[in-house]
């Protein structure tokens, strides 16, 4: 699987900054509102998901690396 370049720089700019930003928002919110376990599911969900896309990313950039 090989993605174009700008779908690889967003989908890592994403990983990098806003998903850890995002996560921290809302276990932040969770916590001030009492609302801890729904944070953790939602929070645990999200991080489900950005660690498969950091891997569709991974064999993506090997791909890549090894077409050159």
């Amino acid at each position: 699987m090989k993605l174009k370049n700008k779908t690889y720089d967003i989908l890592k700019w994403v990983l990098i900054t806003v998903i850890p930003a995002l996560i921290l928002l809302i276990t932040t919110l969770g916590t001030i509102y009492n609302f801890e376990d729904v944070s953790n599911i939602i929070c645990l969900t999200i991080s489900a998901i950005a660690t498969f896309i950091s891997s569709i990313l991974g064999i993506s950039s090997s791909n890549y690396k090894k077409g050159k």
